[in-house]
């Protein structure tokens, strides 16, 4: 059950995930067929909260749901993160260093943490208010009112929390109006990550993509991560009982 050419090719599953449309048209087709149906020749979409339960709760005795290599590190091509770079929490393959991780981090989230980081979020909470009511109340918004992208104020809001919680210092994104060069590159590469994933559906298409991407866009990859592990190390040399999630963890 489910669009003919869908299941017999991946092609315009990739031609939507390229486009940007991908999540709109899958929920339409859900509209159409119901809580599942095929997606693609090797791939089946579910859309209910029982699925979810079934297929990634943890049950002891049964097999862990693996994760698809085509969007998590490691591919047919290399089982290890590219260039060189530290194996992560979100895009890792590895259920052992994914538990550790995770283990590590969970002290962070627990409901005494999070009372102890309120103040803190708090604070961001209260400079988004008041950049908005400032920005709203400049003179020449007064007549016709202010127009504001909120996806951008709040974007400010969530990154400098993470700087703030992870780093030990915010980005500046809500004092400035604007995006961190870090968080910038960051939403680049978020994006990228789609575009990236799309040979990997064909393995010789991605060893042939791996060969067409500018230098540039692998050396800013890398000065990227290079700049994240210094402010990792700016935070841990610096002795402090703040509660962020080097304490906390």
């Amino acid at each position: 059950m489910g669009p003919k050419l869908w299941a017999a090719s991946r092609l315009p599953f990739i031609y939507y995930l390229l486009t940007g449309q991908l999540v709109r048209r899958v929920k339409e087709f859900h509209d159409i067929y119901g809580e599942f149906y095929r997606l693609a020749p090797d791939e089946v979409s579910f859309a209910s909260e029982q699925a979810w339960n079934d297929i990634y709760t943890f049950r002891r005795g049964h097999k862990r749901a693996g994760r698809d290599k085509v969007w998590y590190i490691g591919s047919e091509i290399s089982e290890t993160p590219p260039n060189n770079q530290a194996d992560n929490l979100i895009t890792t393959t590895d259920f052992k260093f994914h538990a550790r991780v995770r283990g590590l981090l969970s002290n962070s989230f627990t409901d005494e943490s999070l009372r102890t980081q309120h103040p803190l979020i708090q604070s961001h909470a209260d400079m988004l208010i008041s950049k908005i009511k400032e920005y709203a109340e400049k003179p020449e918004n007064s007549v016709k009112g202010a127009r504001i992208n909120i996806t951008d104020w709040l974007n400010f809001f969530t990154m400098d929390i993470i700087g703030d919680l992870a780093f030990g210092a915010p980005f500046g994104c809500l004092e400035k109006g604007e995006y961190h060069h870090w968080v910038r590159t960051l939403f680049s590469y978020l994006k990228g990550m789609s575009i990236a994933a799309a040979p990997r559906f064909y393995p010789t298409m991605e060893f042939l993509f791996q060969k067409l991407i500018p230098k540039s866009v692998i050396e800013g990859q890398k000065h990227h991560s290079a700049y994240a592990e210094k402010m990792i190390n700016r935070r841990l040399d610096t002795k402090s009982d703040r509660p962020d999630f080097m304490t906390l963890s």
